[in-house]
């Protein structure tokens, strides 16, 4: 005579099947939270001899092939005056000079 080793509790013929949309959820997650696969970015930072940082970033979006830049250039000073230059693709240029410390000391 056989012997059936099956847990009779683990066969339970009434339990639903799961969800369609449950199946695939921890990749989903793992994908949509912690991982941009919807997009591609890149940052470029340096520092020329004569002070003046650059700044370049760059993106691409995957679903609509959408690109989109920026060029900032940034020097400061020793006397406190700070000039920043932002440039990006849709063609705006933004300018920004400030001075430190001189409206209270």
């Amino acid at each position: 005579k056989k012997k059936n080793f099956q847990n009779p509790k683990l066969l339970d013929l009434n339990m639903a099947p799961p969800k369609f949309g449950d199946i695939g959820k921890a990749v989903k997650d793992l994908f949509g939270d912690d991982f941009a696969y919807g997009s591609t970015k890149l940052t470029l930072k340096s520092k020329a001899a004569n002070g003046v940082n650059f700044k370049v970033e760059g993106s691409k979006n995957n679903d609509d092939a959408a690109v989109s830049g920026l060029v900032e250039t940034k020097y400061d000073h020793k006397s406190g005056v700070s000039f920043k230059e932002k440039w990006t693709t849709k063609n705006v240029v933004s300018t920004e000079l400030s001075v430190k410390n001189q409206l209270a000391q």
